[in-house]
Protein backbone atom coordinates (compact mmCIF):
# COMPACT_ATOMS: atom_id res chain seq x y z
CA UNK A 1 0.00 0.00 0.00
CA UNK A 2 1.43 3.31 -0.76
CA UNK A 3 1.90 6.36 1.19
CA UNK A 4 -0.61 8.07 -0.45
CA UNK A 5 -3.49 5.80 0.18
CA UNK A 6 -2.50 4.63 3.69
CA UNK A 7 -3.19 8.67 4.39
CA UNK A 8 -6.71 8.14 5.05
CA UNK A 9 -6.56 5.25 7.21
CA UNK A 10 -4.45 6.82 9.41
CA UNK A 11 -6.00 10.22 9.41
CA UNK A 12 -9.01 8.44 10.48
CA UNK A 13 -7.05 6.62 13.03
CA UNK A 14 -5.59 9.70 14.81
CA UNK A 15 -8.45 11.56 14.56
CA UNK A 16 -10.39 8.77 16.40
CA UNK A 17 -7.87 8.77 18.94
CA UNK A 18 -7.52 11.95 19.50
CA UNK A 19 -11.60 11.98 19.94
CA UNK A 20 -11.56 9.28 22.71
CA UNK A 21 -8.57 11.09 24.50
CA UNK A 22 -11.29 14.38 24.41
CA UNK A 23 -14.03 12.41 25.83
CA UNK A 24 -12.02 10.31 27.91
CA UNK A 25 -12.97 7.30 26.07
CA UNK A 26 -9.41 6.14 25.12
CA UNK A 27 -9.16 2.82 24.23
CA UNK A 28 -7.87 0.42 27.61
CA UNK A 29 -7.33 -3.05 27.72
CA UNK A 30 -10.81 -2.86 29.84
CA UNK A 31 -12.31 -0.97 27.04
CA UNK A 32 -11.28 -3.58 24.26
CA UNK A 33 -12.62 -6.53 25.88
CA UNK A 34 -15.61 -4.71 26.25
CA UNK A 35 -15.90 -3.73 23.00
CA UNK A 36 -15.19 -6.99 21.49
CA UNK A 37 -17.69 -8.84 23.95
CA UNK A 38 -20.02 -6.19 22.36
CA UNK A 39 -19.44 -6.68 18.86
CA UNK A 40 -19.78 -10.59 19.17
CA UNK A 41 -22.11 -11.79 16.66
CA UNK A 42 -25.46 -12.99 19.24
CA UNK A 43 -28.13 -15.38 18.57
CA UNK A 44 -31.58 -14.12 19.51
CA UNK A 45 -34.09 -16.24 19.44
CA UNK A 46 -37.94 -15.14 19.40
CA UNK A 47 -40.70 -17.42 20.09
CA UNK A 48 -44.63 -16.28 19.59
CA UNK A 49 -46.42 -16.19 22.45
CA UNK A 50 -48.65 -18.86 20.76
CA UNK A 51 -46.05 -21.02 20.42
CA UNK A 52 -45.48 -20.40 24.33
CA UNK A 53 -48.71 -21.61 25.21
CA UNK A 54 -48.73 -24.85 22.87
CA UNK A 55 -45.38 -25.90 25.45
CA UNK A 56 -47.75 -24.89 29.01
CA UNK A 57 -50.06 -26.99 27.23
CA UNK A 58 -48.16 -29.74 26.45
CA UNK A 59 -46.31 -29.69 29.74
CA UNK A 60 -49.46 -30.17 31.68
CA UNK A 61 -50.94 -33.12 29.94
CA UNK A 62 -47.42 -34.62 30.41
CA UNK A 63 -46.85 -33.54 33.73
CA UNK A 64 -50.37 -32.99 35.40
CA UNK A 65 -52.36 -35.51 33.54
CA UNK A 66 -49.59 -37.55 32.78
CA UNK A 67 -50.41 -38.30 29.25
CA UNK A 68 -47.62 -39.28 26.50
CA UNK A 69 -47.57 -37.90 22.75
CA UNK A 70 -47.36 -41.01 20.59
CA UNK A 71 -44.48 -42.52 19.45
CA UNK A 72 -43.43 -43.06 16.74
CA UNK A 73 -45.46 -39.79 15.49
CA UNK A 74 -47.98 -39.39 12.65
CA UNK A 75 -45.72 -36.27 11.80
CA UNK A 76 -41.93 -36.90 13.28
CA UNK A 77 -39.65 -34.35 13.19
CA UNK A 78 -38.12 -35.30 10.23
CA UNK A 79 -41.09 -35.13 8.20
CA UNK A 80 -41.93 -31.55 9.55
CA UNK A 81 -38.09 -29.94 9.18
CA UNK A 82 -37.78 -32.08 5.58
CA UNK A 83 -41.19 -30.44 4.37
CA UNK A 84 -40.11 -27.11 5.49
CA UNK A 85 -36.98 -27.43 3.70
CA UNK A 86 -38.82 -28.17 0.59
CA UNK A 87 -40.75 -25.18 1.02
CA UNK A 88 -38.58 -22.86 1.56
CA UNK A 89 -35.86 -24.33 -1.02
CA UNK A 90 -38.59 -22.63 -3.49
CA UNK A 91 -37.56 -19.39 -2.65
CA UNK A 92 -33.99 -19.50 -3.07
CA UNK A 93 -31.41 -20.28 -5.83
CA UNK A 94 -30.08 -23.88 -6.27
CA UNK A 95 -26.58 -24.51 -5.23
CA UNK A 96 -26.68 -20.99 -3.73
CA UNK A 97 -24.67 -20.34 -0.36
CA UNK A 98 -28.36 -19.74 1.12
CA UNK A 99 -29.64 -22.75 -0.03
CA UNK A 100 -26.52 -24.49 1.59
CA UNK A 101 -26.50 -23.36 4.68
CA UNK A 102 -30.59 -24.04 4.77
CA UNK A 103 -29.27 -27.84 4.69
CA UNK A 104 -26.85 -27.49 7.16
CA UNK A 105 -29.61 -25.64 9.44
CA UNK A 106 -31.93 -28.42 9.06
CA UNK A 107 -28.88 -30.98 9.19
CA UNK A 108 -28.22 -29.57 12.22
CA UNK A 109 -31.70 -29.23 14.24
CA UNK A 110 -32.39 -32.84 13.42
CA UNK A 111 -28.52 -33.89 14.71
CA UNK A 112 -29.29 -31.58 18.21
CA UNK A 113 -32.71 -32.94 18.49
CA UNK A 114 -31.32 -36.43 18.23
CA UNK A 115 -28.40 -36.10 20.86
CA UNK A 116 -30.92 -33.97 23.02
CA UNK A 117 -33.75 -35.44 23.46
CA UNK A 118 -32.93 -37.77 25.86
CA UNK A 119 -31.21 -35.56 28.20
CA UNK A 120 -32.96 -32.40 28.02
CA UNK A 121 -36.73 -32.89 26.49
CA UNK A 122 -37.87 -34.88 27.98
CA UNK A 123 -40.56 -34.78 31.41
CA UNK A 124 -40.04 -37.51 34.07
CA UNK A 125 -42.68 -38.89 33.27
CA UNK A 126 -41.71 -39.41 29.47
CA UNK A 127 -38.59 -41.49 29.98
CA UNK A 128 -39.54 -45.25 30.15
CA UNK A 129 -41.19 -44.24 26.68
CA UNK A 130 -38.31 -42.98 25.53
CA UNK A 131 -35.87 -45.68 26.68
CA UNK A 132 -38.48 -48.46 25.01
CA UNK A 133 -38.00 -46.26 22.05
CA UNK A 134 -34.31 -45.86 22.35
CA UNK A 135 -33.70 -49.57 22.94
CA UNK A 136 -35.75 -50.53 19.69
CA UNK A 137 -33.87 -48.10 17.50
CA UNK A 138 -30.71 -49.15 19.20
CA UNK A 139 -30.95 -52.94 18.37
CA UNK A 140 -31.51 -52.21 14.91
CA UNK A 141 -34.39 -54.63 13.25
CA UNK A 142 -38.04 -54.68 13.46
CA UNK A 143 -39.99 -51.65 12.82
CA UNK A 144 -37.31 -49.20 13.77
CA UNK A 145 -34.47 -50.36 12.37
CA UNK A 146 -32.31 -47.86 10.50
CA UNK A 147 -34.77 -44.74 12.12
CA UNK A 148 -33.48 -42.13 14.36
CA UNK A 149 -35.44 -40.23 17.31
CA UNK A 150 -35.91 -37.41 15.00
CA UNK A 151 -37.83 -40.04 12.80
CA UNK A 152 -40.30 -41.20 15.95
CA UNK A 153 -40.74 -38.35 17.96
CA UNK A 154 -43.39 -35.57 16.94
CA UNK A 155 -43.20 -31.61 16.59
CA UNK A 156 -44.49 -31.03 20.31
CA UNK A 157 -40.83 -32.64 21.13
CA UNK A 158 -39.19 -30.61 18.40
CA UNK A 159 -41.18 -27.38 19.84
CA UNK A 160 -39.79 -28.40 23.10
CA UNK A 161 -35.91 -27.82 21.74
CA UNK A 162 -36.70 -24.43 20.22
CA UNK A 163 -38.26 -23.29 24.03
CA UNK A 164 -34.74 -24.68 25.30
CA UNK A 165 -32.91 -22.88 22.24
CA UNK A 166 -34.46 -19.65 23.45
CA UNK A 167 -33.24 -19.83 26.74
CA UNK A 168 -30.00 -20.66 25.88
CA UNK A 169 -28.54 -19.38 22.46
CA UNK A 170 -27.97 -15.90 23.78
CA UNK A 171 -26.47 -17.05 26.68
CA UNK A 172 -24.00 -19.31 24.54
CA UNK A 173 -23.63 -16.49 22.05
CA UNK A 174 -22.36 -14.55 24.68
CA UNK A 175 -19.62 -16.85 25.59
CA UNK A 176 -18.51 -17.80 22.46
Amino acid sequence: MSPAESAPALAYSEERHSKEKRMGTELTPANAQEEDFLRRPAVRLFMPDALKSILVDDWEKVTKEQKLAPVPSPTPVTQFLNEYEASEMAHRRPNSAEADILEEVVAGVKEYFNKSLGRILLYRFERQQFYEMHKAVEAGHGEHAGKTLADLYGCEHLLRLFGELENTAWVSARQC
